[in-house]
Order: structure tokens, then sequence, then C-alpha cells
């Protein structure tokens, strides 16, 4: 929903729709199966002349999965990890307390201030989860 008006990428098949924003403009594409959305958070340029962009990428399945394209050691945080090249220090709760417990580090980040969102089932192995 932007300004009111629905957008509806399905109709759409593998054409880009760009979506000017207040602060940053993002794409939207639809093949078939995936919906992606693809933001430039940031961009500079580089010692030859070449433009780098930081992007965040969206792609929706059904199910969510979020990758960041930035340079190694461009910070970030939250779910995404740190990007320090190290993904045995990524599972940093809100509150920046380490944990290998999935369930913790997930639910410290959920954001849910109207109450909507229903109660999550607790995993109990990734075997059970994924099969």
């Amino acid at each position: 929903n932007r300004n009111g008006k629905k957008i509806d990428p399905k109709n759409r098949k593998n054409k880009e729709i760009v979506v000017k924003g207040t602060y940053n403009d993002f794409t939207l594409m639809f093949d078939g199966a995936i919906l992606t959305l693809t933001a430039i958070i940031d961009s500079r340029v580089k010692v030859n002349g070449d433009l780098e962009h930081d992007k965040l990428v969206i792609r929706w399945d059904g199910f969510v999965s979020v990758q960041i394209q930035t340079p190694i050691n461009t910070r970030t945080c939250g779910m995404c990890g740190n990007n320090d090249g190290r993904p045995d220090n990524d599972m940093r709760t809100r509150h920046g307390m380490q944990t290998e417990d999935v369930n913790a580090f997930g639910d410290s980040w959920q954001i849910d201030p109207l109450g909507r969102c229903p109660q999550p089932q607790q995993a109990k192995s990734s075997e059970e989860v994924c099969g």
C-alpha cells in the first residue's frame, strides 16, 4: 500500500515496479514464485570510479528471508548479525546477550506494539522444523 493505493506485483510478472519513498526508493519484482523487494540504503564511489551500493534485499515465497548485500565489516545488527565475518557471534539478543537458543534470539527481536501476533510455537529442533 503506497499513499492509499494498492501495489499488486502479481499482475506484473517479471516487470520491475519502482516505488518512490520519502527517503529511499525501492523496487519490487515478482517472478511468478518469489517477490523480491530491493532498496539501496547507501552508495559511494570506489577508488576506481565504480559506484558501490549497500542494499537491503527481501525475498518472499510464503516464508521470509533477509539478505543484506553490503561490504564485509559494514556495521549491521539485529537478526542479521553484525557482519564481521564470524557467524559464531551473530546470535545476540536485542539486549546484547549472546545465546544459542534460536527461540530466545528470535523472540528478543519481536516487534508487536498492538499485540496482534499470536504466540509462536516453540521449535523442538531444526530437524523437526526443516525435515
